[in-house]
C-alpha cells in the first residue's frame, strides 16, 4: 500500500524558535534542504504548541507504520466472520486505518 509519497520525508524535528511559544518543524527534502513550517502561537491553548509540534514532527513515520501494519494485518489475518476472533473490531479498524491513510495521501476518505 505505501505509495511514492509527496510530502518532505522523515525524519522531521520540532525545534522552538526564538518566539515563545513558537515551534518549527523541518525536515530534509530531496535537494537536502530544509522545509521550516512554523507552528505559531496560540494564545487560547499556549501549553498545547509543544505537544502539537511532537506530533507533526511524527506523522511521516506514523503514517509508515500505520501503512505497514494495515498491509500485514491483511496479508497475515483472516478478517472474516467466520474464522478470525477480531472480526468486527479488527476489520473495522483496519478499515478506519486505510481512511486515514488515504486522508494523509490526499485521496477519498469518506468519513472516518
Amino acid at each position: 500500500m505505501t505509495a511514492q509519497s509527496k510530502h518532505t520525508p522523515a525524519p522531521w524535528r520540532y525545534h522552538k524558535s526564538e518566539h515563545d511559544c513558537e515551534y518549527i518543524i523541518t525536515g530534509s527534502n530531496e535537494n537536502g534542504g530544509s522545509i521550516l513550517p512554523i507552528l505559531g502561537r496560540t494564545h487560547n491553548f499556549p501549553n498545547n504548541n509543544e505537544a502539537n509540534a511532537r506530533l507533526i514532527a511524527a506523522a511521516p513515520e506514523l503514517l509508515e507504520a500505520l501503512e505497514q501494519l494495515s498491509d500485514f494485518v491483511k496479508n497475515n489475518c483472516d478478517l472474516s466472520f467466520q474464522n478470525d476472533e477480531c472480526y468486527p473490531a479488527g476489520y473495522l479498524e483496519i478499515e478506519k486505518s486505510d481512511k486515514i491513510i488515504a486522508k494523509a495521501r490526499g485521496g477519498n476518505y469518506g468519513t472516518i
